[in-house]
């Protein structure tokens, strides 16, 4: 398998265990709000990232199936596949000690939300900046698609912040 090939199917690994990161955070989020009348927007951007890991997922399947073993990059953790890829980098998307900061501490929706928009402002930017490492185009035009998808999340959840707080005098 080429490097080039290899690199592609390490990014997208990667973009999977970003969304996954970002399935769970909203799972948890979905769990504090419980009964509330932002429950169903949480669900649609829930349901939205389970549709992008599976996109993802689709595009995976066959680079797996041509290159026989898939790369032996299993044991990584997230961090350091991030590392091996990109170079050092300060965390994940979703850590756990802002999920617990947002989620478990004082828990306001708003900050939430506000915080959810600019990690997919980042997540966004890191698919559009992975693109350019991606070196076959159908792969690369699925990082863009998912960046502009990412952009599209955050404009939704801050137009979602804007509507709670324009409730309030």
């Amino acid at each position: 398998m080429s490097d080039n090939r290899s690199q592609d199917i390490k990014l997208i690994k990667l973009a999977i265990n970003v969304e996954k990161e970002a399935a769970a955070f909203f799972e948890k989020f979905i769990q504090k709000a419980g009964e509330s009348a932002l429950t169903p927007f949480l669900q649609t951007i829930q349901d939205s990232l389970a549709e992008d890991i599976s996109s993802f997922e689709s595009l995976l399947q066959p680079l797996l199936a041509e290159s026989g073993a898939g790369g032996n990059i299993e044991g990584l953790s997230l961090d350091e596949y991030v590392k091996e890829v990109h170079g050092p980098r300060g965390g994940k998307f979703f850590t756990t000690s802002r999920t617990k900061e947002l989620l478990d501490g004082l828990y306001n929706p708003i900050q939430t939300l506000g915080a959810a928009a600019q990690i997919f402002r980042d997540i966004s930017k890191f698919y559009l900046d992975s693109s350019a490492d991606i070196f076959y185009e159908k792969e690369k035009a699925a990082f863009l698609q998912s960046a502009e998808r990412k952009k599209e999340q955050a404009e939704s959840v801050a137009r979602k912040k804007r509507e709670i707080i324009s409730r309030f005098p």
